[in-house]
């Protein structure tokens, strides 16, 4: 493969990493702005093609020697072991700095479209007053459930929030929490905690009235409702976070607040 001109083949690796950068500040905009993740991520692997052109083109104008020519047939030359590389050229230390940023931009957007948004993972969309409502979006009543019933619900307004999914329970008349402090984290017999196991982040949906207790299918961890979801027994080791409830005007369950502690299983810097 024969490249143009130095100066035309530079031309060309300046375009493409323009072109990655401008798709990837781009993409970054769009996700920040909440415009949509799927057109952040279109822009984002216009961005990477961006760089796979720069680098291609700009890996040959390496390997050319910006247009020196050596005889195909002359013997290797290791050179002096005292020479000093030869510095990069303006033009190219310019090529390569335009290609990090371009590579920064990239990856910070790849980052914010593929994974998860890091207050997420410190912190769920209950909110004081959020009231809770059903996966199909309707509020929940005191009066809605059994003595030993269990319900899964999300805070209002979120209903694709997986980080805030919560198990409901209904206690039978008389029960109370047993952890010091955590009597008014309940209201009207109803408690509620996590529903992503603090093991591998399974949904915790099993409830064993007779017990008290919460059951992840997954792993077989057990967690005991009256004593702050503490783990009975399996892998889990860390108790299943709890939501303050309380009940507004009307009869519905409000959140008095987020859960006590990070939901769903360890992450960086904690361990799992």
């Amino acid at each position: 493969m024969r490249l143009p001109r130095p100066t035309l083949a530079q031309a060309l690796v300046a375009g493409w990493v323009l072109a990655a950068a401008a798709c990837a500040g781009a993409g970054f905009l769009v996700v920040v702005t909440g415009a949509g993740d799927r057109l952040g991520g279109g822009l984002m692997a216009l961005g990477l093609a961006g760089l796979a052109g720069g680098l291609g083109v700009g890996s040959r104008l390496i390997e050319s020697g910006a247009g020196a020519v050596e005889d195909r047939d002359a013997p290797f030359d290791r050179g002096d072991p005292g020479d000093e590389p030869m510095p990069l050229s303006p033009a190219r230390r310019r090529l390569l700095l335009g290609g990090g940023a371009a590579a920064t931009l990239v990856a910070v957007t790849g980052i914010r479209v593929l994974g998860p948004d890091p207050e997420r993972l410190r912190g769920t969309a209950w909110r004081a007053g959020a009231r809770l409502v059903t996966t199909e979006g309707r509020p929940v009543h005191v009066g809605d459930l059994r003595p030993g019933a269990t319900l899964t619900v999300l805070p209002e307004g979120a209903s694709a929030a997986f980080e805030a999914e919560t198990i409901l329970v209904r206690l039978e008349p008389g029960q109370t929490l047993r952890p010091p402090g955590r009597a008014e984290w309940s209201a009207e017999g109803y408690v509620a905690y996590s529903r992503l196991c603090t093991h591998m982040g399974c949904p915790v949906g099993l409830y064993e009235q007779r017990t008290n207790t919460l059951l992840c299918p997954c792993h077989q961890a057990g967690f005991a409702v009256l004593e702050g979801a503490r783990p009975l027994f399996g892998p889990a080791w860390r108790p299943l976070p709890q939501l303050p409830l309380t009940v507004d005007a009307d009869g519905h369950l409000v959140a008095g607040g987020d859960f006590d502690d990070v939901t769903g299983p360890g992450f960086w810097g904690r361990p799992s």
